[in-house]
């Protein structure tokens, strides 16, 4: 087992942010009643190959970072890519952002105070199925630290929710039953192929 495991959930801003503007565009595009239920000026939005293309690209940009509140104030610069760069884009980023912050930072019932509070629930039921499995690893390292990075909804299908040191994790996996066993498989796979 290692010396150090440090087992952390994470509710960072960006991710959640660029979830919630993929719901505006779905919204936009395909007539879907998805969380946020309001409308934009679509001509302030990109076409669905270009915010496709912006969306996937921050968020490869992000998931290579170290992830850290740091990281959320840095990428609050790019949001405005996910529009168009005209005034009526411009327009739908400060309108988008101001409603996404009223909701992620109301308490008690914002999506950051939601997500913290059912993680929070879970993170102990986790930790004791990874536990059991940990002192199974081969010992590479002395110390890990593995986030389990929480997101109210999934990003599109094909991009990756797994990597080395965290994982995205979204509330469908813990409500309204923790899927705990596969959460710990998701873990200990990462664990393993992760090379700092």
């Amino acid at each position: 087992m290692f010396k150090n495991f440090t087992l952390c959930n994470c509710i960072p801003l960006t991710p959640n942010y660029l979830i919630y503007v993929k719901g505006l565009y779905d919204n936009g595009d395909e007539g879907s009643q998805k969380f946020p239920d309001i409308s934009l000026d679509p001509n302030g939005l990109l076409s669905e190959n270009e915010f496709r293309a912006q969306f996937e690209q921050l968020w490869h940009s992000y998931c290579a970072g170290n992830l850290t509140f740091e990281q959320d104030f840095q990428f609050e610069r790019q949001y405005n890519q996910l529009f168009t760069p005209d005034e009526r884009g411009q327009a739908n980023y400060e309108t988008s952002w101001k409603l996404f912050i009223s909701w992620w930072w109301q308490d008690p019932i914002g999506g950051k105070s939601v997500l913290e509070r059912v993680s929070d629930l879970y993170i102990e039921e986790i930790w004791h199925g990874l536990d059991k499995q940990l002192s199974l690893l081969p010992k590479e390292r002395d110390s890990i630290r593995y986030e389990i990075v929480m997101i109210y909804d999934r990003p599109f299908s094909h991009l990756p929710m797994n990597f080395g040191a965290f994982h995205f994790q979204t509330l469908d996996a813990l409500l309204p039953v923790c899927k705990k066993d596969q959460i710990v498989e998701t873990i200990l796979t990462n664990i393993r192929s992760y090379k700092p």
